[in-house]
């Protein structure tokens, strides 16, 4: 009997075969031609395809699927946490720390308040109450955060708790290490024992338990000025903490230098036609006063004058009417001359500005007592 026609592809026809599909290329293999006589001509399938039995040609894996080795009929479906976005796969890929495959095409990043480890089909919900993620694509616990008003403590097992009054949890993620604290508020570290500060302390708050006090203030409460603080040593003050500006001998020597110079110029004034006037003055007041007040003692008390001492001490009306009745003249003395002096010879102390011509009677000084002041220095 004469051949009817060639085998056809996919199949492989012995000789003698009744027909052009007489034997088909077994699974894994597939026929590309047609006219093949024996199983050997057929060809393997390669990866990343699967071939049926009798096919004429290879089909690659669609995407989710894969064919990791050659003459595999069928193609796999990639495993949960693996996926494969495009055809011919030869192998699935695993999501990455941080991302699940909630499908066999992809990976996407974990959900807000979950975490994914590598290879996850789902994300894992944060462990704690009032806990979540900063974002999508947390890698693992470490991860979870307390939410904004809560802060971590470590203490039975670990818990989010509520920020006590005087702090600042407006963020998420604070622990009892990093509990932000108001300005006026301090702690000891690892402590939610919050103090209120002095009024005379400078607690500035912040989230370092190590860094609450401002610049020259430490210790319990911030109320310790501190011995040194970037390079530069402080001292308490009136008004708080501030920066010492030279040694205690400078600044002593310093005054003394100055009363020096306030007497020099005192005793050149006194050398003056007004100083020399001046003088005669006062002294012509102290002998008045005197005088007046031994009379109105011997005539009103019956006071007893020793002979010699030239004085003697009326009673306390005699000192009202002596406070009354006698002052010192001040000097005409042009203030604002002598302090720029003053500020030129030492530029390095703070003097008080004066208006220009400011004299001595400008200031109006408090009246002087002149009888107190011959209790306590009585005229030779």
């Amino acid at each position: 009997m004469a051949c009817s026609g060639p085998c056809e592809a996919g199949f492989y026809c012995e000789e003698g075969s009744m027909s052009s599909k007489a034997a088909p290329c077994a699974e894994g293999s597939f026929g590309a031609s047609e006219g093949l006589s024996n199983a050997s001509q057929c060809t393997t399938c390669p990866v990343g395809h699967s071939c049926g039995v009798g096919v004429g040609a290879s089909s690659p894996c669609a995407a989710g699927t894969v064919a990791p080795n050659a003459s595999m009929g069928a193609c796999l479906l990639c495993l949960p946490g693996t996926y494969q976005p495009l055809p011919g796969g030869e192998s699935c890929s695993r999501c990455g720390a941080g991302n699940y495959s909630a499908n066999i095409l992809s990976c996407e990043p974990c959900q807000v308040g979950e975490y994914c480890v590598a290879g996850a089909s789902i994300g894992e919900r944060c462990p704690l109450a009032h806990s979540t993620t900063r974002a999508r694509g947390a890698a693992g616990l470490e991860d979870c955060v307390c939410l904004a008003s809560y802060f971590y403590t470590a203490d039975d097992g670990g818990s989010c708790q509520p920020c006590p009054a005087g702090t600042n949890c407006t963020e998420m993620g604070v622990t009892i290490t990093t509990l932000p604290l108001l300005p006026d508020f301090w702690r000891l570290p690892n402590s939610t024992l919050l103090e209120r500060c002095y009024s005379t302390s400078n607690c500035t708050g912040g989230s370092s338990a190590y860094q609450l006090c401002g610049d020259g203030y430490e210790g319990p409460y911030c109320g310790v000025c501190a011995s040194e603080f970037n390079d530069t040593k402080y001292h308490r003050t009136v008004g708080g903490c501030e920066p010492c500006e030279g040694s205690m001998t400078q600044t002593v020597v310093t005054f003394v230098v100055a009363v020096v110079i306030l007497l020099a110029l005192l005793a050149a004034f006194l050398k003056t036609s007004k100083g020399k006037q001046l003088a005669r003055k006062v002294a012509t007041k102290l002998k008045m006063a005197n005088d007046k007040a031994t009379d109105k003692a011997r005539d009103m008390h019956g006071a007893e004058v020793v002979e010699g001492a030239g004085s003697a001490r009326p009673s306390s009306g005699d000192r009202l009417w002596l406070a009354k009745t006698w002052q010192f003249e001040l000097p005409d003395v042009n203030l604002p001359s002598i302090i720029e002096t003053l500020r030129i010879k030492f530029p390095h102390l703070e003097w008080p500005s004066l208006r220009v011509g400011q004299t001595l009677y400008d200031l109006q000084l408090p009246q002087l007592n002149w009888f107190d002041f011959q209790v306590s220095a009585p005229l030779k």
